[in-house]
Formats: structure tokens, C-alpha cells, sequence
């Protein structure tokens, strides 16, 4: 269960109330939407909500966020520079989920964000891939990771591919021409399958 009550956020610089009195509570396959014009503080929340380190440096909040350690994933509107130039095999090399899956979990992340398995050895760089195939490769690798919470931020741009993920098919007008992020509370599975060969002999040297 995650749970967030009575949360308020304040901008430091000007003292704007960003978000004031939010409280909801999500169970295992719910999913929420948070949609607004862009500089309504729709970023801010989500960062708060993954690790309130990241709006520290510009915002102060107070309330109750309660996860119970719960494990969170965070997709970022944009590849770091230092990202892009990486090929899409060093990309995957850098998340420790992905060293550690076998070939099913392999094949199970890739189908659920509908790409081929094949695309985590792809030694193409990653600024040469689209939109879409950039959020879809990094969703996956969130999946590798079996999270039991699962947050996720995006830009308006990406708004379309996150909703047809999540089957929220009925929040595509209102997404349409505003800025669009999505908080997904959402159970996959509860413990990575066993490896099939401790060797993991899939692995590429």
C-alpha cells in the first residue's frame, strides 16, 4: 500500500504553494494520473514522492508520505547527455537488474513494452533511437528490476505510449496539449524467477 496524506509543497524562492492538502492511497494495479499545465508542480510531486531529495534543493513540503519500503522506479523526461551517447547495451549494462535476469525475464520486460528481446544487445547509441523506443527500452529495464511500485514521469510528448502501457485509454483528451505526468502503483511480479543456469552463460562478455 502506498499512501500520501495531507501533503503540501512550497516553492522556497517565492513561496509559491505548489500542491496543498493531497491525500490519496494506492493499491497494488491501481493507477493515478496527474495532469495540468506545465508549471503547475506536477514534476515536483512525483520527485517528492520517489526521493524527496531530488525537490529539496527548491522546494519544503509537509505531511505524510507512507511506502512501508516499498520500491520505487523513476523514468526521467530525458536521457543525460552523458546517457544518449552510451550505445543501448552499455545503457542496460548500467542497471544492475539487467546483469542479473535470466532469459525469460529478459524476454518477459521486452514483450511487455512491446520491443524484441534482442534490443538489449543493440550497440546502437541511444540518441539515434526515437522517443518512444527510448522510454520503452527504459521501462523495461525498470521491469527487470521487479518493482512492486512503480513511478513514472513524462512529458506531454510521450503522454500517448505511457497511457496505451497502462490501459488508461479514457485520459487521452484530457493529456492532449498539457503537460502530462503519470503515477502508477502497479504489481507485476513479487520475486525474480529463478535463473535457469547459475552460470548465466547468455551473458555477453
Amino acid at each position: 500500500m502506498f499512501q500520501v496524506k495531507n501533503l503540501t509543497i512550497t516553492h522556497k524562492k517565492d513561496l509559491t504553494t505548489l500542491v496543498e492538502g493531497l491525500s490519496f492511497t494506492l493499491a497494488p494495479g491501481d493507477r493515478a494520473a496527474v495532469i495540468g499545465e506545465e508549471g503547475n508542480g506536477k514534476s515536483t510531486v512525483l520527485k517528492l514522492l520517489y526521493d524527496s531529495a531530488l525537490a529539496e534543493p527548491y522546494a519544503e513540503w509537509t505531511g505524510e508520505i507512507v511506502d512501508k519500503g516499498l520500491r520505487k522506479g523513476y523514468l526521467a523526461q530525458e536521457l543525460t547527455p552523458e546517457e544518449l551517447a552510451l550505445s543501448v547495451w552499455e545503457l542496460c549494462q548500467r542497471t544492475p537488474a539487467f546483469g542479473d535476469a535470466d532469459p525469460r525475464a529478459l524476454d518477459r520486460a521486452a514483450r511487455q513494452v512491446g520491443l524484441a528481446p534482442e534490443v538489449f544487445w543493440d550497440g546502437r547509441p541511444m540518441s539515434t533511437l526515437s522517443g518512444g523506443e527510448r522510454v520503452k527500452l527504459r521501462l523495461a529495464l525498470l521491469l527487470l528490476a521487479c518493482l512492486i511500485g512503480l513511478m513514472i514521469l513524462m512529458g506531454w510528448e510521450s503522454a500517448g505510449l505511457v497511457l496505451q502501457f497502462f490501459g488508461m485509454f479514457a485520459l487521452a483528451p484530457l493529456a492532449l496539449g498539457l503537460g502530462f505526468s503519470l503515477l502508477a502503483y502497479y504489481l507485476y511480479w513479487k520475486k525474480r524467477p529463478p535463473a535457469e543456469d547459475p552460470a548465466r552463460p547468455w551473458k555477453r562478455q
